[in-house]
């Protein structure tokens, strides 16, 4: 169960409600700001469940279409390395989010530029969860990868010191 005891209320206000899917989704915070999009860390009101959900800030031609690729490409992706997509659908005002599982870890640029060089071993085991999760991508959808990272692919990386050592 997910620990929400600080109230939250104050996030969730500051969004449009024809833009956010509010009424499914509590934002909790801001987690990730992007050129074309936000993702906010959200309690999902009907599991209790901590989630991150992504919307565009602004809904044009090729970014939509970039975002329902990204979408139904995750529906079919499943992997212990990739985020998995929960769902996705359109606000009251058209606009598009997605929900994904929340992976509370450190992005990779932050890791490195905080602590240096990663050890060798270490380096070698993001790497090959890294490669084996592109390969799954790949395989899946090779339209996808271009769109999925945006150029900024290295931003999408995140670590933990789990067995799921290696999330985008």
């Amino acid at each position: 169960m997910f620990n929400h005891q600080e109230s939250h209320e104050e996030e969730g206000s500051k969004l449009d409600p024809s833009c956010f899917p509010l009424d499914r989704y509590q934002p909790l915070k801001q987690i990730g700001i992007g050129a074309t999009g936000s993702v906010y860390l959200c309690l999902d009101r009907q599991s209790q469940d901590p989630v991150a959900v992504k919307i565009l800030h602004e809904l044009h031609g090729e970014q939509f279409r970039s975002f329902e690729t990204e979408a139904r490409t995750m529906t079919n992706i499943k992997h212990p390395n990739i985020v998995e997509l929960l769902g996705y659908g359109a606000t009251e005002a058209g606009m598009p989010y997605m929900c994904l599982e929340y992976f509370p870890g450190t992005r990779l640029a932050d890791y490195i530029e905080a602590r240096g060089r990663l050890p060798i071993p270490t380096a070698l085991t993001v790497f090959a969860d890294l490669a084996d999760a592109l390969f799954v991508v790949s395989d899946s959808a090779r339209y996808f990868l271009p769109t999925a990272f945006h150029g900024h692919w290295l931003s999408n990386l995140l670590i933990a010191r789990v067995a799921k050592q290696i999330r985008f």
